[in-house]
């Protein structure tokens, strides 16, 4: 779970924070979108020190200035309750491996979805961003993959002094589908 609040950070972030993928923008009808933005929430807050708590991590947000079959979407990412306790403090630990899975539904701006199963890893040296890779299972692009980076920015004071419920996260570089 400490994995899952730190990278879902990220992730939360990401979620709405942009999908992505490995290959070409138009291949199989696929997607690049040059912004991506939101809100992450984590419930219960993430608290400064350990021994943290098991949570569950959500986002809302948006795909911008996307090419190809699309122009825009509106993201919602959901996780399940970690396993591990989590805090502030464990998520500046550099891990390999997924910290967190989720689903992210994309909802475009034509009114077709999709559904990706995704994963979210640590970015080493960079504690605010989120590496998002993933697979569309359902809707629009279906079977092409997503992969992507998140930046999140918690409020002052959030992980510093006081517990972490929110955060904004904006996209690094583009997030694909292809």
């Amino acid at each position: 779970m400490r994995k899952m609040s730190g990278v879902l950070l990220a992730v939360a972030m990401m979620l709405p924070l942009g999908i992505w993928v490995a290959g070409p923008a138009g291949a199989a009808g696929g997607t690049v979108c040059s912004t991506t933005g939101g809100t992450v929430t984590w419930t219960p807050p993430l608290p400064v020190k350990a021994p943290g708590v098991k949570l569950h991590i959500s986002a809302a947000g948006t795909f911008g200035k996307c090419t190809g079959p699309v122009a825009s979407a509106h993201t919602v990412l959901t996780s399940p309750v970690g396993k591990t306790p989590s805090s502030c403090a464990s998520t500046l630990k550099f891990s390999t491996g997924a910290e967190a899975t989720g689903t992210l539904t994309v909802t475009w701006n034509k009114g077709a979805k999709s559904v990706i199963a995704v994963s979210i890893f640590k970015v080493k040296g960079k504690p605010t961003q989120a590496l998002v890779t993933g697979t569309v299972k359902s809707g629009q692009f279906a079977g092409l993959k997503s992969s992507g980076t998140v930046q999140y920015t918690p409020k002052v004071g959030n992980c510093g002094t006081t517990p972490l419920k929110t955060a904004t996260y904006t996209q690094v570089g583009s997030l694909k589908i292809g």
